[in-house]
């Protein structure tokens, strides 16, 4: 930002050009606060909001890890657009320009903590951040007899139906099942007897029958093979 307005195109002096102008000023962090001056890239931010920590929270494995992906930098990028959007909307409204900020700090932050703030969201909070569902480990892709397929039943009927086709229907009238649920860890038992029972048929197999039955799945594939993808 300093180097700009040295240079003399910040918004002050490009609005004395066009007084009308939309400037957009992508930052590392937003300019009101103390982290205002310091470097900033997309392989530091998503240390800042608690990303590093997802991993371990899932595996056990306690070391710091970074999600394998762009995710800050394509995230501001998202919010970027969606406030030029905003600002062309006021324009077209009044006639006026206007400066526009585009923290990647704070826009990550808030990407993030959409679902992982969870109970730590009220004060006093009600519980540790963390979306559970999310940071459960046996909700992982299920092995088939030749590979991998993505499975998850999000509403109880979708979870009966899944179930009865694997014939193990009997899980959901179990003492065991009924005790998970109380507690809200009932989807672990689901997914632990998908693991069992996946491995029966192979990816293609299951995505047909899956298909027929209206249960959301999805064969997995490597990154090297997505170009072949029919759909796509």
């Amino acid at each position: 930002g300093k180097a700009i307005a040295r240079l003399g195109f910040d918004y002050y002096g490009c609005k004395a050009i066009k007084p009308d102008i939309i400037y957009v000023h992508g930052t590392g962090f937003g300019q009101d606060g103390p982290y205002a001056a310091l470097p900033a890239s997309a392989a530091v931010l998503p240390a800042a909001p608690g990303t590093t920590s997802l991993l371990p929270r899932v595996d056990g494995d306690p070391r710091p890890r970074y999600l394998p992906s762009l995710i800050a930098d394509k995230v501001a990028g998202q919010y970027g657009a969606q406030a030029i959007l905003a600002a062309l909307i006021h324009k077209l409204r009044t006639g006026e320009g206007q400066a526009v900020e585009v923290a990647m700090f704070e826009c990550f932050t808030s990407f993030m903590m959409v679902e992982h703030l969870r109970d730590a969201t009220l004060d006093p909070p009600i519980g540790p951040a963390g979306y559970p569902r999310q940071l459960d480990p046996t909700r992982q892709p299920f092995p088939t007899k030749d590979g991998y397929v993505a499975i998850v039943p999000y509403t109880p009927d979708s979870t009966a139906r899944l179930l009865a086709l694997f014939g193990s229907a009997p899980l959901l009238g179990t003492p065991a099942f009924e005790a998970a649920k109380a507690k809200g860890e009932h989807m672990q038992l689901v997914y632990t007897e998908i693991a069992h029972q996946t491995p029966a048929k192979t990816t293609d197999e299951w995505h047909a029958l899956f298909a027929e039955n209206d249960i959301p799945a999805m064969a997995l594939r490597d990154l090297q093979d997505i170009r072949e993808d029919p759909h796509l």
